[in-house]
């Protein structure tokens, strides 16, 4: 995200940034500076204790896709751990999530295996990730 936004900056595109990323785990000054003013769609219920524990053991923030990327794994472990390795009980454990607490929100198999978590509209202003009303 961080090097889009100083090529756009660079460019002086002129035009609002929206995104259905969450930046919400880039936290360090520069990015904040550049991410001022753009809208995104995020998780309503981002949980900053993955980000302080990814930041603790790597010396960096997690990248934009590091919590999806996490939550996916730890809902493959889920299922196989309560379900089984193999590839069916897997899927059947997949249908059957409720309520899994991940990085990026607390997640839910829907109709057809389609993970719900739930979102909100957000900007950056001043320096903060606020929900948009």
């Amino acid at each position: 995200m961080k090097s889009f936004l100083q090529q756009a900056k660079e460019l002086d595109l002129g035009a609002e940034i929206l995104s259905i990323e969450s930046p919400e785990f880039e936290t360090d000054e520069v990015s904040l500076k550049l991410m001022e003013g753009m809208w995104y769609v995020a998780p309503a219920d981002v949980c900053r204790s993955f980000a302080d524990s990814y930041h603790e053991k790597y010396n960096v923030e997690p990248g934009m896709a590091t919590g999806n990327i996490y939550d996916a794994i730890m809902l493959i472990v889920e299922a196989a751990e309560k379900y089984g390795p193999d590839r069916d009980s897997i899927r059947v454990g997949l249908e059957n999530i409720k309520e899994f607490s991940g990085a990026l929100g607390s997640y839910s198999s829907g109709p057809e295996g389609i993970f719900q978590v739930p979102a909100a509209v957000k900007m950056v202003k001043n320096g903060k990730f606020i929900f948009v009303e």
